[in-house]
C-alpha cells in the first residue's frame, strides 16, 4: 500500500470499511429454514436410589479405621494380633510375625510398645521398621484361624 498513489490507497481503504459495515447477505435467493423440533425429557427422581447406594460408595473409598472394625463387632478387645515380618526383617530375627507387645485396647485401637494405632499401616510400618500395608501384615485369630485385616475390612464394608 505503500507504493500506491494516496488516492488508490484511500479509495481502497474506504471500500474495505464499507465491505465491512455491510451485513452478509445469501447468494442467490435461497435462504436457509431452520426447523424446530420439540424435545421431550423425562425426569426421574433418583435421591432415593443415591441415598442408598452413596453410604455403600462411602465405605468402599473410605479410609478405615480398627476402631470402625472394632465398632462393628468384628474384631474385640482381647482378641490376638499379630504383624507378619518383611522377608529380610524375618530372616534377620528368626520369625515371620510380632505378637510380643500387640493388644488391641478398650476402645479398638491395637497398642503396641506403648504406642496407639487407628490404622494398620502405621503399625506395620512401626513393627518392620519400613512402609508397609497393614492391612496385608496385620492379623487377628478370630475362630481359630488367623485372618488377615483386609478380610476383615471387607466384611465391614458389605455390613
Amino acid at each position: 500500500m505503500a507504493k500506491m498513489p494516496p488516492s488508490l490507497s484511500t479509495a481502497l481503504i474506504d471500500w474495505l470499511q464499507r465491505e465491512r459495515l455491510k451485513p452478509a447477505q445469501p447468494i442467490g435467493n435461497s435462504q436457509r429454514k431452520t426447523e424446530t423440533e420439540q424435545l421431550a425429557l423425562t425426569l426421574v427422581n433418583t435421591s432415593s436410589n443415591k441415598k442408598s447406594n452413596s453410604s455403600k460408595t462411602r465405605k468402599s473409598r473410605s479410609h478405615i479405621r480398627l476402631t470402625q472394625l472394632f465398632a462393628a463387632g468384628i474384631t474385640k478387645s482381647g482378641m490376638p494380633i499379630r504383624v507378619k515380618l518383611k522377608q529380610e526383617l524375618a530372616k534377620k530375627c528368626g520369625h515371620k510375625y510380632v505378637t510380643k507387645g500387640l493388644s488391641f485396647s478398650q476402645k479398638g485401637t491395637v497398642l503396641y510398645q506403648d504406642e496407639e494405632f487407628d490404622k494398620p499401616s502405621p503399625l506395620a510400618r512401626r513393627v518392620n521398621s519400613s512402609a508397609a500395608n497393614g492391612w496385608e501384615y496385620v492379623e487377628v485369630l478370630k475362630n481359630g484361624q488367623w485372618i488377615c485385616l483386609d478380610e476383615l475390612r471387607k466384611i465391614w464394608r458389605t455390613i
